[in-house]
């Protein structure tokens, strides 16, 4: 059974933290994630250990709009902030 608890403390041990992003190993295991529950999996390299992934699933119904979401792999640090 997938936790998405578990998941997610995973995803937040990886320091992606942008400059410099360091996102590839990260990118990775989020991409073997997809590409085990059934997506097509494209990297987009873009720099040094940069990397976007694309997950794309196919649909059966032809008659409703595709579903797309994006999120970051990279974090920022919070500057002066508390």
């Amino acid at each position: 059974m997938f936790s998405a608890v578990e998941y997610t403390q995973d995803l937040i041990r990886f320091d992606t933290t942008n400059p410099p992003g360091n996102e590839g190993a990260c990118g990775e295991f989020v991409a073997n994630t997809l590409a085990q529950a059934g997506f097509h999996i494209e990297r987009q390299l873009f720099g040094d250990n940069r990397v976007n992934v694309v997950a794309t699933l196919a649909g059966t119904d032809i008659n409703n709009d595709p579903l797309v979401m994006t999120g970051h792999l990279d974090t920022v640090p919070l500057g002066n902030a508390k």
